[in-house]
């Protein structure tokens, strides 16, 4: 590793004082669905974007917390971190009607966040106690559990044990589809990493941080983030410290994945400067250059700074930009979060303080950039779609990865809008998304524009080869006539490529394939990848795709028979080929049970389509019966083995004569050896 730089060549860039929206918390949500980004800055107010024109206070009489969508009805909602109420987002109005939640340590908290513990598509509540008075008596931390089927909320758990919390990330560190929680401790305590265990019942969450190694120093634990700061495809932890002289200070968790059992490994500040009172922090790739950079603010007369990473430099660290970046006068702060608030493709800022700074580096940089809205259908992924991971690979080993979260640390929350700076990179983005339901799907997309993608609930049956898959979809979008051309992944088949049309109000699809084969040859099963584009009649496009598995089924022999042993001592083995792959071809091995022959073992080559066979084998030995074995092999490695003989040459009684004598003759002529006895009998 190289050491820290400042890096010698940067675009210009450059932030600049937007707006005022008042003081209080920094959450990002677009809480009337109108493509703009609001914000709620806790006592301040709710405010409106006005188009990315500027901001307008809504009221809304909410404070500081956390945005998410609990009830799925398409509206994201509100939680309060210092008091037992949600807020449900009553359309986009501005007005909101209150719940309470049951589990509730009463007193002022640090943090909350909404994330869904079940992966049943509603969305759940972690709170943060910390202590009811500096130093002692920690206050208890909360899990709430929110049940559709009732419309209320469940008390879940409650934490045991004396730990001052003050910060909270959801994450999906071991990447099983199952949202993990970090915690992050003061007074010197180590940090949890809570791993969910996928039961939905957080009592048997397990806390994994020491074994892990992402304790986080066993500091004073303040805020946390969670992104890929390496860009390998992993998601890893910042767990920031308020440290004294000499206590540890923020670090740098990097996810080591599966094959180090995604245990951490600890970068240190990795160049970020050592300042006493760091409090939390955000993450952002304010540059466009397809790295994350970090926002980390302070209080206690300490100014807030940014630091831009030098990954795509071929460096894992951070170099101080703030001054460089108009951001130099920004003074205490306790919070702040990113979001694109003119939709323009670079990321602006909100301090707590209220001050919103827009950032120009779409305008004066070359870099490229893509925006993701990600929607969950509300069955099976949240409407918000918290916990979705979009990994996008842009070549040279980067592996860009952004998730969609509530709010993170001291309840920060950036936009849910996922943004990739993606740099030089201009060719079309591969993207691989994974749902929280655990799907997975793959597309490839321009950059330099705003994308809205929708979990199409797209799921399609492992079929056996010759068999008939079921791609079944959701829609969306309802309100318009669409057309759906699909690409089966199947060349073999004349019906490889098809359109679709349906009418305004279709809701859900089931469209049909027969796969004639599992193509290549070779394999036991093979995966077809189905592309689909979708257009709707005023021609607006959009892409999905999924998998499916083809499984070989094995041959099998039926109605075999052999003939007796003609005058030649020749025998004809007659049976049927049964598969349903139609385009298989087939090796029928057979040993004839005559070791006495060359051609005791032979094989025979059958060509697809072929349903019978008939092979003839001339025996060494004398007339009897003899076993034979058979194997069917077909193309895929698929076989089965059986077995007949060849039935022994039965003497029939011909005429019966007298006499004592014994003689052996051809005596009808047909080519056998017959016999005559002494008692007349003639066989």
């Amino acid at each position: 590793m190289r050491g820290f730089e400042i890096l010698e060549v940067r675009d210009l860039l450059a932030f600049s004082p937007f707006a005022t929206v008042g003081g209080g918390s920094a959450t990002w949500a677009d809480y009337d669905n109108d493509g703009f980004t609001d914000v709620q800055t806790g006592g301040a107010g709710l405010w409106h974007n006005d188009g990315g024109t500027g901001f307008t206070n809504v009221g809304g009489g909410l404070n500081v917390g956390s945005w998410g969508d609990y009830d799925n009805d398409g509206f994201i909602d509100y939680v309060l971190k210092d008091a037992p109420w949600v807020y449900r987002n009553l359309n986009g109005t501005g007005q909101f009607a209150s719940k309470k939640f049951p589990l509730f340590s009463p007193g002022p908290h640090e943090a909350v966040t909404f994330f869904d513990i079940e992966g049943d598509a509603d969305l759940d509540i972690y709170l943060v106690g910390y202590e009811v008075d500096c130093c002692s008596s920690p206050r208890k931390d909360n899990v709430n559990i929110y049940n559709s089927d009732t419309g209320e909320f469940e008390g879940n758990w409650t934490s045991s044990g004396a730990r001052e919390g003050r910060g909270v990330t959801p994450l999906d560190f071991n990447e099983d589809q199952n949202v993990d929680i970090y915690v992050t401790n003061y007074r010197l305590q180590p940090n949890y990493l809570w791993q969910n265990d996928g039961s939905g019942d957080f009592n048997n969450f397990s806390n994994v941080a020491n074994s892990l190694g992402a304790t986080g120093g066993n500091g004073h634990g303040g805020g946390s983030a969670a992104g890929d700061f390496n860009n390998d495809g992993h998601m890893d932890i910042f767990a920031q410290n308020f440290s004294h002289p000499g206590q540890p200070q923020s670090r740098f968790l990097i996810n080591r994945g599966p094959e180090s059992n995604y245990s951490f490994e600890n970068r240190g500040t990795s160049g970020v400067g050592w300042v006493e009172s760091y409090l939390t922090s955000a993450f952002g790739d304010v540059d466009n250059d397809g790295d994350l950079d970090l926002w980390i603010t302070a209080v206690y007369g300490e100014t807030a700074r940014l630091y831009l990473s030098n990954v795509s430099q071929g460096s894992f660290s951070f170099s101080s930009s703030a001054s460089s970046m108009g951001l130099g006068g920004v003074g205490v702060t306790t919070q702040a979060a990113f979001a694109d608030i003119d939709n323009d493709g670079d990321l602006d800022l909100l301090t707590k303080e209220g001050t919103v700074y827009a950032n120009d580096a779409a305008q004066t940089s070359s870099n490229n950039w893509l925006r993701l809205k990600m929607v969950g259908d509300g069955d099976n992924v949240n409407t918000t779609a918290l916990g979705t991971v979009v990994r996008a690979d842009i070549g040279g080993g980067s592996i860009l990865t952004r998730q969609v979260e509530g709010a993170t640390g001291r309840a920060n929350q950036n936009e849910q809008t996922l943004h990739f700076g993606l740099g030089s990179f201009s060719g079309k983005v591969p993207l691989e998304i994974t749902w929280l339901d655990g799907s997975v799907h793959n597309l490839e997309v321009d950059p330099n524009q705003t994308i809205e993608l929708s979990y199409s609930g797209l799921s399609v049956t492992t079929v056996k080869e010759n068999g008939t898959a079921t791609l079944t979809g959701r829609v969306s979008d309802p309100g318009t006539s669409f057309t759906v051309d699909v690409n089966w992944g199947d060349p073999l088949s004349a019906n490889n490529v098809q359109q679709f049309a349906f009418p305004y109000g279709t809701t859900s699809y089931d469209l049909t394939h027969q796969y004639l084969d599992d193509n290549p040859s070779g394999t036991t099963s093979d995966t077809y990848t189905i592309d689909l584009t979708f257009t709707d009649q005023n021609g607006v496009t959009s892409s999905d795709s999924t998998t499916v598995v083809v499984n070989n089924v094995a041959p099998t022999l039926d109605n075999l028979s052999v003939t007796t042993l003609d005058k030649n001592g020749s025998a004809t083995l007659i049976g049927s080929v049964v598969d349903p792959g139609t385009l298989d071809t087939f090796l029928l091995e057979i040993n004839w049970g005559d070791p006495l022959s060359a051609n005791n073992l032979q094989q025979v080559s059958l060509v697809a389509g072929t349903t019978s066979f008939a092979v003839t084998h001339q025996y060494a030995g004398d007339s009897g019966s003899y076993p034979i074995g058979l194997t069917i092999t077909d193309d895929d490695t698929g076989s089965t083995s059986h077995s007949t003989v060849v039935p022994p040459v039965h003497f029939s009684h011909l005429v019966t004569l007298g006499g004592d004598a014994v003689e052996f003759a051809d005596f009808n002529n047909d080519g056998f050896v017959d016999v005559s006895l002494g008692d007349g009998g003639l066989w």
